[in-house]
């Protein structure tokens, strides 16, 4: 099975990936060690990084790939896995990763108006919220919504809301 995990970041795409991987012996591919060994820079060129990563996965089945950058390339997965949680937690994780003001708001505005959710609409995807999740529980939820086509129903509206009120996105 070929699975794509993306998602804003902190949200424990590269934890639960290398977990789900190792729990289902597929092959992990992390994108960010594919844009770092091909040169492609801060601003990735991701019309490029398709490009080659269309090369890596040709002819391959079961791995498990992951990056936020997914939901901006037509790559051949069965499933994709949208990580999802709340700006509390993420406001936390980012705080503790160091990240600037103006980064912090970006990602939480992305997560809570649902832009991942939002660039896959006509794939197959199922969403996780990790908020008040350990990643072996995550681990454990994806495997059982991929059999059974569950999905978490996240919904960030009243905290879009209480946000733009306070103007902070």
């Amino acid at each position: 099975m070929k699975i794509g995990i993306t998602g804003t970041p902190g949200t424990g795409k590269t934890t639960i990936s290398k977990l789900l991987s190792k729990r289902l012996g597929y092959k992990y591919i992390d994108i960010k060690d594919i844009v770092k060994q091909n040169g492609l820079g801060k601003e990735v060129d991701v019309e490029r990084l398709e490009e080659i990563l269309r090369e890596i996965l040709r002819g391959r089945d079961d791995y498990v790939v992951e990056s936020h950058l997914l939901v901006e390339m037509n790559i051949d997965l069965d499933i994709i896995i949208v990580l999802r949680a709340s700006y509390r937690a993420l406001l936390r994780r980012y705080r503790v990763r160091g990240y600037d003001a103006e980064t912090i708001w970006e990602n939480i505005a992305a997560e809570v108006q649902d832009y991942f959710v939002t660039k896959l609409e006509n794939r197959k995807y199922i969403q996780i919220d990790t908020t008040a999740k350990r990643p072996e529980q995550v681990v454990e939820t994806i495997i059982k919504y991929i059999q059974t086509g569950r999905s978490d129903s996240v919904d960030w509206t009243r905290d879009l809301m209480n946000l733009a009120l306070r103007r902070k996105i």
